[in-house]
C-alpha cells in the first residue's frame, strides 16, 4: 500500500481542516514519509482515494514543500476545466503558473516557439489550445503575473484562430497605454 493511500484520510481532512494539516505537516517531517508524500510519483492506483478538490489541495501542499508537478495528478485535475467552479479553475491554473520548474523553463522559452518536454509547459500549451475561453486564461495569467503565466499569454497571443482575438485586442490596448516595453515583450514571442 502506498503512503498516499495510507495517509488519504488525513489528506482528506487536511484539505479542509488546519489542525489536520498540521498533523500532515508533522508526518512529512519524517524523511521517508516526506519522500513518499512530496517527491515520489503518484501511482494510478492512488487516484481513486481522493476527490478532485482534495487532489488539487494535495498537489498545492506538495508544491509548497518542494514537490514537482505530477502528470497523473494534472490529468486527474483536468475534470476541473469541465465541471469545476471558476475559483477551482483559477486555483488549478495557479498550481501550474506558480510551479518553480515551469517558471524557469518559461523564462528560457521567451524567445523561442519550441517548447521543452516539461509537464507544466506542456500543460499550458494544451490548455490554451483546448480550453474554450482564452479570455479566462488570460485574466488568470495577468493576475498571477509569473513567468509561466506570461508564457500562457504568449501562447494565446500567437494562436491563429479568432477565439483569441479579444485577448489580442486587450493586450494591444494595454500596450498602447504606455506600458513598459519590457512588460509587453513578456506576452509576445520574439523571432
Amino acid at each position: 500500500m502506498s503512503v498516499i493511500v495510507a495517509a488519504s484520510e488525513l489528506i482528506r481532512r487536511a484539505s479542509t481542516d488546519s489542525l489536520a494539516q498540521q498533523r500532515l505537516d508533522v508526518a512529512a517531517d519524517d524523511p521517508d514519509t516526506r519522500e513518499s508524500l512530496v517527491f515520489a510519483p503518484v501511482r494510478s492506483e492512488d487516484l481513486r482515494w481522493l476527490s478532485t478538490s482534495e487532489w488539487l489541495w494535495f498537489a498545492t501542499w506538495r508544491q509548497h514543500r518542494g514537490g514537482r508537478l505530477d502528470p497523473l495528478i494534472l490529468e486527474r485535475l483536468r475534470a476541473i476545466n469541465m465541471t469545476g467552479s471558476r475559483f477551482a479553475r483559477f486555483e488549478f491554473r495557479g498550481l501550474i503558473f506558480r510551479d518553480p520548474e515551469t517558471q524557469q523553463l518559461a523564462r528560457e522559452a521567451m524567445s523561442r516557439r519550441d517548447v521543452f518536454d516539461q509537464t507544466g509547459l506542456d500543460w499550458i500549451l494544451d490548455h490554451c489550445r483546448e480550453f474554450t475561453n482564452p479570455r479566462e486564461i488570460a485574466r488568470d495569467a495577468l493576475q498571477y503575473g509569473t513567468e509561466a503565466s506570461w508564457f500562457a499569454l504568449r501562447v494565446i497571443n500567437d494562436m491563429p484562430d479568432r477565439s483569441a482575438d479579444p485577448v489580442r485586442r486587450t493586450l494591444a490596448t494595454l500596450s498602447s497605454r504606455q506600458v513598459d516595453d519590457r512588460m509587453v515583450q513578456r506576452w509576445t514571442f520574439q523571432g
